[in-house]
């Protein structure tokens, strides 16, 4: 995580989930992203670092772009985040 990344809001399904797992608890990140516009489109760059495309969802919804994705980053046994 960089200094422009920024935390959004924890997320609310969090706390019942944590008291059944604490190892699935989630934060919802905003990351800080790259918009080009051009003849050809808009591109968009998110830097995602840790997420692998199946473990990544773009949607479009009434005009709205949704980015979704789970980073996979591998911790050392024992640590404490």
């Amino acid at each position: 995580m960089n200094d422009t990344t920024k935390l959004v809001r924890k997320d609310e399904t969090a706390a019942a989930r944590r008291e059944d797992d604490p190892s699935q608890r989630r934060v919802t990140l905003t990351p800080p992203v790259d918009i080009f516009d051009d003849r050809q489109g808009i591109t968009l760059w998110a830097d995602l670092p840790g997420v692998t495309k199946d473990r990544l969802d773009v949607k479009v919804h009434d005009g709205n772009l949704y980015i979704e994705a789970e980073a996979v980053v591998p911790t050392p046994a024992g640590l404490r985040l």
